[in-house]
């Protein structure tokens, strides 16, 4: 039986708010059965490892699920938004999000801690995954975001 602590690159925000990589299939059932009730997936689909009936079996277990495809070279401001919408309507349900290697939803995670619950840089960096440091495009992305 896999375990939470499994899945590539997991880390814990809350006891609410989770992330990490690609989940595999079975993954995916220890994430149900940990209790998370909707799943955000911020990768491409065609992204390394991705599971094209990720949303299906998803539903099947009785989690929610969204995919806001964001492509790792090019986010965007309305990749970034649509995250902050999904996150407002799931406010109650325990969440798990991940992209391919946790590199996206890190930032979102972070911008999100930033821009939406008013936290400060040091705070807020507790949510990325504490291994990656965001390349030029992100740092890039990063700051605009901030800037407003």
């Amino acid at each position: 039986m896999n375990t939470l602590d499994d899945i590539l690159h997991h880390h814990v925000l809350s006891q609410r708010l989770h992330s990490s990589g690609q989940p595999a299939e079975a993954e995916l059932h220890t994430i149900a059965a940990a209790g998370f009730t909707a799943v955000i997936n911020l990768a491409m689909h065609d992204s390394e490892g991705a599971l094209p009936q990720e949303g299906q079996w998803l539903n099947e277990l009785g989690l929610a699920y969204a995919q806001i495809p964001v492509p790792f070279d090019k986010p965007a401001s309305a990749h970034l938004q649509a995250f902050y919408g999904l996150m407002r309507a799931w406010k109650a349900e325990r969440l798990w999000v991940h992209c391919a290697l946790n590199y996206r939803a890190s930032v979102f995670l972070y911008l999100h801690a930033r821009q939406v619950e008013q936290l400060g840089h040091e705070q807020a960096r507790a949510a990325m995954w504490p291994y990656w440091k965001p390349d030029d495009c992100w740092e890039r992305f990063i700051r605009q975001q901030l800037r407003g």
